[in-house]
């Protein structure tokens, strides 16, 4: 082709991507980008060129996950070229972005060490040119981060950065640039917080407002989104019909819309709710259809609450060794990614299979070893200063002290909780 005919079809494959994008077209977006980095490669290496490709890059990844998940190869791929280009291009003004989005891709997949490290390199690039935005950005994934590990306070101070900068009005037109609203997902993440810490009635509040906010802002992916992190926080209250609700609206949107791991989230969801609504059975294969969607799609974020989930269902049905076998996968999963905020109700459900153990067999030995995952379970939620699951795991260790006759200290465990 002729000399200059080359860029300009760039420019338009471009404009007809960042389009189909806005409107959460991804497959046209795939198609577009996907045209665009095959005529890239035939021009030669220049700092414009590279700088095309790392935008077309986010949109083409972005796209991606939303409709293959984070586990797909092209995913990876696009990834590994994204931090290639990053590394090559350092100063470009799109580095940001580019980290954003790896820091991102890395949370969903639970690989919260290194996704921290990018928002660590976002700090620096945000405090070196002392932009608001690029801030508030930043103290979003961080926030985000250091509650998946469990680190709350720290959560809670990085996430009011945010709160306090973010106005939907001003701030919703983000979705397009990041692939979710950043605001509404640090709102959804402090209502988690919050409720781990042992504010119920201030998480309740901001759900609520994230909820009406998310249904104003006409981006499908981002309602998806805050209906996946909502579905979390009613999980970690334990509230049935709500997360009921929760998980059939996002797997209703997704399926819609070709969010494949967000019908996983769904799917979860629903799948908790049924077990603990007496219909034991098909909750268990709701919650096995979770996983296999999580394994397909390699969204890991939330694989501990999930392994936990069908560990505690099996109890339930009676197949207690099938529950701890999803047990010891479920922690062995905390330690391989770091995802630490459930870790404390975790130890709590493994202490409540073995009670269940107990009625069957060795009840001396077994009841030893129920407490002692009680006494784990309290060391890490005062270690994270996580009232919420304290107070429940108090309960749970109380009862099994009345049970044995040790009812002065069950006194004294509850009232120490409480003062």
């Amino acid at each position: 082709q002729e000399a200059g005919i080359l860029p300009k079809a760039v420019e338009y494959l471009a404009k007809a991507g960042n389009r189909a994008l806005h409107f959460s077209a991804y497959a046209e977006t795939i198609v577009h980008f996907n045209k665009a980095l095959d005529i890239l490669k035939i021009l030669p290496s220049t700092p414009e060129r590279d700088q095309y490709e790392l935008s077309f890059q986010i949109a083409l990844a972005a796209s991606l996950q939303a409709t293959q998940g984070y586990g797909a190869p092209e995913v990876a791929s696009t990834c590994e070229r994204i931090q290639e280009l990053c590394q090559k291009m350092a100063g470009s003004p799109q580095i940001f972005s580019a980290l954003y989005f790896l820091a991102n891709f890395h949370w969903l997949r639970a690989e919260h060490g290194a996704g921290f490290e990018f928002t660590e390199q976002m700090m620096n690039i945000a405090q070196k040119e002392d932009d608001p935005l690029s801030l508030a950005l930043t103290h979003t994934l961080q926030g985000t981060l250091s509650f998946s590990m469990g680190k709350l306070s720290a959560a809670r101070e990085h996430l009011d950065y945010m709160n306090a900068f973010y106005n939907p009005k001003e701030h919703s037109h983000l979705a397009f640039i990041y692939g979710m609203d950043p605001g509404l997902i640090c709102g959804c993440s402090t209502v988690c917080v919050s409720w781990c810490l042992g504010y119920p009635d201030q998480a309740m509040e901001q759900s609520q407002k994230m909820l009406a906010d998310a249904r104003q802002v006409d981006h499908p992916f981002s309602l998806a989104a805050v209906l996946a992190m909502d579905s979390l926080f009613h999980l970690l209250q334990r509230d049935i019909k709500a997360l009921e609700e929760r998980g059939t609206e996002v797997a209703r949107l997704a399926e819609e819309k070709g969010f494949l791991f967000f019908v996983g989230v769904g799917v979860f969801k629903i799948g908790w709710a049924l077990a603990h609504q007496g219909q034991v059975e098909e909750g268990i294969a709701k919650l096995n259809q979770a996983l296999d969607l999580y394994r397909a799609t390699g969204m890991r974020f939330t694989l501990t609450d999930l392994l936990g989930s069908l560990a505690e269902a099996y109890g339930i049905a009676g197949q207690i060794e099938k529950g701890l076998e999803f047990m010891s996968q479920a922690l062995a999963e905390v330690e391989r990614g770091g995802e630490r905020y459930y870790e404390a109700e975790l130890y709590r459900i493994k202490g409540e299979l073995l009670l269940r153990k107990a009625k069957r067999k060795d009840r001396t030995v077994l009841e030893k070893e129920a407490e002692a995952c009680f006494q784990q379970s309290l060391a890490v939620a005062r270690q994270q200063k996580a009232r919420s699951f304290e107070l429940r795991t108090s309960i749970s260790l109380s009862r099994l002290l009345q049970k044995q006759g040790k009812r002065s200290e069950a006194r004294t465990l509850l009232k120490a909780i409480y003062d």
